[in-house]
């Protein structure tokens, strides 16, 4: 894991980048957020460390669109230059190149190394933004945004699905991952732990977020209020986001629906 300082959300101030493969073998730069002069040398200076070792980078992938995860590419594009390889959504918001690749559900690559190969596998986790994407192999899940050890994860109400961010951790949780390398902060020891509270906190602020709604909350703002009474100290915006991503969320399950700017029990 190579942390690079990001203008990120607090409180993470970097966001992993991961280097895939084994020295001397086929290597893969997972999320190189460089964007800042410091980021940027650390990846260089990471960047001559693998190619020292005969390696070469055969790929950048990245798990999401998020301006946190892909850096600053035309300097880069200096460092080194390699195919990339991400989900078509996100694809859409960077440069293209006839060398791009789209990555979706159930590919699968491998890196060739020393007299052996690495194998790793796409699955699609929606919920954080449209495009979002996991790596799965053998050492654990590379999970983006899905969760983090430290702080939470946003589900923003402008592109994110609140429904598919749920089903996406229950997901990783079936595939029983050894360890979970997120974007931001430590990697998961214990990733059944750290999934099970993600779930049971999301679905709880869910319920929450309904039975004020069915208690007669019916404008957004009252309704954040009640659902997070728990977390008084909360920033007032993200209440108003998080709470309007669990309402579309409901929307869409057609469990509330909206009218006016209003929110009613089905």
């Amino acid at each position: 894991c190579l942390p690079l300082p990001t203008q990120t959300l607090p409180p993470a101030t970097h966001t992993n980048c991961y280097v895939l493969g084994v020295s001397g073998g086929e290597r893969i730069i997972v999320d190189p957020a460089a964007k800042s002069k410091e980021a940027l040398d650390i990846l260089r200076n990471k960047v001559r460390e693998i190619e020292s070792t005969g390696s070469k980078i055969v790929a950048t992938i990245f798990t999401h669109k998020h301006p946190d995860h892909i850096g600053d590419l035309e300097n880069i594009s200096e460092i080194y230059q390699a195919p990339i390889w991400t989900s078509k959504e996100t694809l859409e918001i960077i440069p293209k190149s006839e060398s791009d690749k789209i990555l979706k559900e159930g590919d699968d690559f491998k890196l060739i190394g020393k007299g052996e190969s690495i194998s790793w596998s796409v699955i699609e986790t929606h919920g954080h933004c449209p495009g979002h994407i996991c790596l799965v192999g053998d050492a654990g899940i590379i999970s983006g945004d899905n969760v983090t050890v430290i702080g939470t994860i946003l589900v923003p109400s402008s592109d994110g699905d609140m429904n598919q961010y749920l089903e996406g951790l229950e997901r990783i949780k079936n595939l029983n991952p050894p360890l979970l390398f997120p974007g931001h902060g430590p990697f998961s020891a214990n990733p059944q732990r750290l999934l099970n509270r993600y779930i049971t906190h999301r679905n709880e602020r869910h319920m929450l977020v309904y039975n004020a709604v069915k208690n007669n909350y019916k404008e957004l703002e009252s309704i954040a209020k009640k659902s997070y009474e728990d977390t008084p100290d909360a920033h007032p915006a993200l209440l108003i986001d998080q709470t309007l991503s669990h309402l579309k969320g409901h929307i869409k399950s057609e469990n509330i629906r909206e009218e006016d700017g209003r929110y009613y029990i089905n």
